[in-house]
């Protein structure tokens, strides 16, 4: 048997177990029974609230770098494709987040030339691919530089030679300089 107030929805009465809150019964005992501590808006709110809670916003301080990667607000909701590729992505450090940064930040200030993902979804995607072009285009660390061999300046003065960094001098001037310091 199903029944309704002025305000509230239709309800099957063997489905619940108490009296609305909101609208007591004046003088039908039967009417209408809602779920045992809930108004009939209650129970609507309720439902509501459910599927508000699943609502799919970054919470992480990396989901939340992301998004501002792509100019999301931290409150917008992810798709749920967007919430799996970023799962699948699989623990992402923040070193790796940091080096993806400077690399957008590069290919975005050359305009639609630029080399980078549009689309969050996209990026989240491609993470791995992304990741690998970002470290090629990083600048390599330089290691530290190599002096030149002892004795080195003052051979190229004794043979006339000007003076050339032995990393960038030629082979043959390499070779002759290897062969005299042996002896």
């Amino acid at each position: 048997m199903t029944r309704t107030c002025q305000t509230c929805i239709h309800y099957h009465e063997e489905e619940f177990n108490a009296f609305c809150k909101r609208n007591p019964p004046v003088d039908d005992y039967r009417w209408p029974k809602v779920l045992k501590g809930h108004s009939c808006s209650e129970y609507k709110q309720s439902q509501k609230a459910a599927r508000a809670a699943k609502v799919n916003v970054p919470t992480t301080e990396i989901s939340k770098r992301i998004a501002d990667l792509f100019g999301r607000k931290h409150s917008t909701a992810w798709s749920d494709a967007e919430i799996k590729s970023y799962k699948a992505a699989g623990r992402i450090q923040i070193a790796d987040l940091e080096l993806i940064e400077r690399y957008y930040a590069a290919e975005r200030a050359k305009g639609e030339k630029g080399i980078h993902r549009r689309d969050l979804g996209t990026f989240l995607n491609n993470f791995a691919g992304e990741l690998d072009r970002a470290r090629a285009k990083a600048p390599k660390a330089t290691s530290a530089k190599q002096g030149d061999p002892e004795g080195w300046r003052d051979w190229m003065a004794s043979k006339g030679y000007e003076y050339a960094e032995f990393s960038k001098a030629r082979g043959y001037m390499k070779e002759e300089f290897s062969r005299e310091k042996r002896k």
